[in-house]
């Protein structure tokens, strides 16, 4: 939706006004900047909301359990330019956890490599794992690697730069 301005105004611009609001599936998703019509790939930026009062109305898409009751807030600015997704002001509460911090993702090589700066003030990782649909493998299954040698070779991982402060 065009914000104000007439037609001939916001065609003759660099910069078309942008706004999105979605409201499905017991959530909210909403978007409001500026795309620039004259790139060949998307190109936008502006601020990015989501609201999801039971995380459980979403388990039809996701592998959520249908009874979670977490709710799920997210706020951040966002900018797609060549090839490359930045979140920065990323601010986001699922259930009693919280995360801060940027996020980028760069598509336009041939890889995908991710970038992340993220912090917390609480992560209730209790509460994170009981989100999963997935059955709990047997207790049997898991087997102490604390003594045994693990082979970092075999892991197959994209690249990832990350730093972890506790």
């Amino acid at each position: 939706s065009a914000d104000s301005g007439s037609i001939a105004a916001l065609l003759a611009s660099d910069r078309l006004p942008l706004a999105i609001e979605v409201d499905a599936a017991g959530g909210r998703l909403g978007f409001k900047g500026h795309m620039r019509p004259d790139t060949t790939a998307p190109n936008l930026s502006g601020d990015l909301k989501v609201s999801v009062p039971r995380l459980g109305t979403l388990a039809p898409w996701t592998d959520v359990r249908h009874d979670a009751k977490a709710n799920l807030s997210l706020t951040s600015a966002v900018r797609l330019d060549d090839g490359m997704l930045t979140l920065v002001d990323l601010r986001a509460t699922l259930g009693q956890s919280d995360i801060s911090g940027r996020l980028r993702f760069n598509g336009s090589g041939d890889k995908l490599i991710s970038t992340m700066q993220l912090h917390s003030r609480n992560l209730d990782l209790t509460e994170l794992a009981s989100l999963d649909s997935a059955p709990e493998p047997p207790v049997a299954k898991y087997k102490s690697v604390r003594n045994s040698a693990i082979d970092l070779t075999k892991i197959k991982l994209p690249r990832i730069d990350f730093d972890l402060r506790a």
